[in-house]
């Protein structure tokens, strides 16, 4: 190892340079691989170990699918907000402090409006 870096230093200048550029790169994008590689594996253990649990509590291999793949998808969900500026789901607000809830009024897209 020694012997290759006195063979890259002893070229002339702006050459030795470029040639430790280039294998810091490479030695980047080997631990970048290499660590990918692991969270890969990682997560599949985990979703292995996750499907043994499910089949031990008496699941279906449908059911389990059908789970596995809820687990999968993301989740997005737009919330409202009303004039306050609080979340409002579906139009309804629980309104904490008066331990009520109320209807909050539906935004309309101005395009529609006019």
């Amino acid at each position: 190892m020694s012997e290759l870096l006195q063979l890259i230093f002893s070229l002339p200048t702006p050459f030795n340079m470029v040639v430790l550029i280039v294998l810091i790169g490479v030695a980047g994008g080997v631990i970048t691989t290499i660590v990918k590689q692991a969270g890969t594996f990682a997560q599949q253990r985990q979703d292995q170990a996750f499907k043994r649990e499910l089949i031990d509590r008496g699941m279906s291999a449908d059911e389990v699918q059908r789970v596995v793949e809820a687990r999968r998808r993301p989740v997005h969900r737009e919330q409202d907000h009303d004039e306050e500026g609080s979340p409002v789901d579906g139009g309804v607000k629980l309104d904490i402090r008066l331990g009520e809830k109320r209807r909050s009024k539906v935004r309309q897209d101005p395009a529609q409006a006019q």
